[in-house]
């Protein structure tokens, strides 16, 4: 769950303790001379920037693919079991569908979720048709346990499938400056006709230029998605800073908050099943299955700037929750499988804005 720092205090009362002013030296305090003629060091010393510990939990759900739609086949359950179970207070939703957002929405705000999700949460379409989730719209979707401001929704570059991709983030309103974003990227790796740029590439572009405007903005920007991309991938270096990635050609900012586990560093546990685009760096050349899940691939990721970092932070890729009556199962997926993709959760510690 979210914990502050002794310098912030939620819900908006007066901070009750935090670094006090230097005390004058020299002359008495009372001294005419010294509250008229303070020296150098009676400046109060600088405060150092509040800190928040989130917890942040992703997943991939396939909710029309693998559900049609369904609200009551065990997905909802799964969803609202995990998030409670590994207290999270930031939550991201990929391939959800609008009717399975409001009854997640409705079941935490049943079992008393801190925060009331209407209120706190924010659902952004990205397909619809009457082939889609039993003619509701599927997308993307964030949940907070706690209150929320300014909601945005960013259009990726297009492309040319029907769905329209996008980057969805809310705003804390305490601790202010702390922004949580969710997107689900494309695989097409086509051409786009207006730069040239593979489609996916493009599309995380869009979504670190929008990232790094809240960076630039003074916000602490938290990102969880489906980014079809492992973390080796060239068209993740722009993301990845320097030494961490698996490929080791990290040339930007930020943590993936996986990337320090033991059994595969700078790239983290497998998160969707299926055989990998490309081979996995820990894989060991073997295949993607049921029985054997080396080959799987990592393509959900957690990201949080290194530079609002504070200290250690961990995270872990859970197993999917086998309870969903309407998945009848596949090579590569058991059945009853909630998902072909595995929940992503971690916790850090970040330093937001005063």
């Amino acid at each position: 769950m979210l914990a502050v720092g002794a310098a912030l205090v939620l819900g908006g009362a007066e901070p009750t303790s935090g670094t006090a002013p230097a005390a004058l030296t020299g002359a008495p305090r009372t001294s005419p001379q010294a509250a008229a003629e303070p020296g150098p060091a009676s400046e109060p010393k600088a405060e150092p920037e509040p800190t928040a510990t989130v917890t942040a939990w992703h997943w991939n759900v396939a909710g029309n693919t693998l559900h049609g739609g369904s609200v009551t086949d065990g997905l909802v359950d799964a969803v609202v079991a995990s998030v409670l179970a590994t207290g999270a207070d930031l939550v991201s939703l990929n391939e959800v569908c609008e009717q399975q957002y409001a009854a997640v929405g409705a079941r935490l705000r049943e079992l008393g979720w801190p925060a009331d999700p209407a209120a706190s949460s924010a659902f952004r379409a990205t397909l619809a048709g009457p082939d889609v989730c039993a003619g509701r719209p599927a997308g993307l979707a964030v949940f907070s346990a706690h209150p929320v401001g300014a909601v945005e929704a960013v259009t990726l570059p297009h492309d040319g499938s029907r769905e329209q991709r996008a980057l969805l983030c809310v705003s804390a309103r305490d601790p202010a400056g702390l922004r949580f974003c969710t997107t689900h990227v494309t695989t097409s790796g086509g051409a786009s006709p207006v730069d040239g740029r593979p489609h996916n590439e493009a599309q995380l572009a869009a979504v670190l230029a929008s990232v790094e405007a809240g960076h630039a903005a003074g916000d602490t920007v938290v990102v969880a998605g489906d980014l079809n991309a492992q973390p080796h991938y060239r068209r993740l270096d722009g993301w990845y800073a320097p030494g961490t990635a698996g490929s080791g050609g990290g040339r930007g900012s930020y943590r993936e908050l996986d990337d320090t586990d033991p059994g595969c560093p700078g790239t983290g546990e497998w998160t969707a099943t299926g055989p990998a685009g490309a081979p996995p760096p820990c894989g060991g050349g073997a295949p993607c299955t049921p029985a054997d899940t080396r080959g799987c691939a990592k393509i959900d990721h957690l990201f949080v700037r290194q530079d609002r970092i504070t200290g250690a932070y961990t995270a872990d890729a859970l197993d999917t929750p086998l309870t969903c009556t309407s998945v009848a199962g596949r090579p590569d997926l058991p059945a009853g499988a909630c998902s072909d993709h595995r929940p992503l959760v971690g916790t850090v510690t970040v330093q937001v804005r005063r």
